[in-house]
C-alpha cells in the first residue's frame, strides 16, 4: 500500500553458521530500529536551577540499532545558572543498561586543561557524566556562562 513493510518479530538473518564465539540463531534477528532526536540538558548537582541556552544549544539526535543506542547532541549555554555540582548532560533517549559505553567529548569550557575530555554514559540512568583528560569529573566550576559542547558517542540498552 505505501511502499513500506512492518515485521512485528523483527526482522531474521539466515547466516547461522557464524564462526563468532557465542553467535546464536537469535542473535541474528533485527529486533528494533529506530531514529530521532532528545532534548539534552545540562545539569550540576543532578539540578538545571537558572541555566538557559542559545537558539539550537540543546539539540540531540540517536539512532537505534538493537539494542545499541548512538548518540550526539550539543549543548550551547547563555547562563550558565547558580547550581553548582558535578556536570550531567541528562535526558538520553533509552535508559542506560552497562557501564561499558563508549563515548566522545568535545567542547569549549573554561577551564584550564586541554579540550580533550571524556564522557561516561550511566548505568540505570538517562545522563552522561563528564569528565576531564586527568579523570577529574567536571563541575560548575568548568562552565562559564557561554560554555558550549558536543558529545558524540553510543551505549546499550535494554
Amino acid at each position: 500500500s505505501n511502499g513500506v513493510a512492518s515485521f512485528s518479530r523483527g526482522i531474521a538473518f539466515s547466516q547461522t553458521n557464524s564462526t563468532a564465539t557465542g553467535a546464536t540463531a537469535t542473535g541474528t534477528t533485527l529486533d528494533h530500529y529506530e531514529e530521532g532526536t532528545w532534548t539534552a540538558s545540562l545539569q550540576f548537582g543532578s539540578s538545571d536551577t537558572g541555566i538557559t541556552y542559545n537558539a539550537n544549544g540543546q539539540q540531540g539526535f540517536y539512532r537505534r540499532i538493537g539494542n545499541m543506542v548512538y548518540v550526539s547532541c550539543i549543548v550551547a549555554l547563555t547562563s550558565k545558572g547558580s547550581e553548582t555540582g558535578d556536570a550531567l548532560i541528562a535526558g538520553l533517549p533509552f535508559i542506560v543498561a552497562d557501564n561499558l559505553a563508549s563515548t566522545a567529548l568535545e567542547n569549549s569550557l573554561t577551564s584550564a586543561y586541554s579540550n580533550v575530555g571524556l564522557a561516561h554514559a550511566f548505568a540505570s540512568g538517562y545522563k552522561i557524566n563528564m569528565r576531564n583528560s586527568s579523570h577529574t569529573t567536571l563541575t560548575d566550576a568548568d562552565f562559564a556562562n557561554s560554555s558550549s559542547l558536543r558529545i558524540a558517542g553510543w551505549y546499550t540498552t535494554n
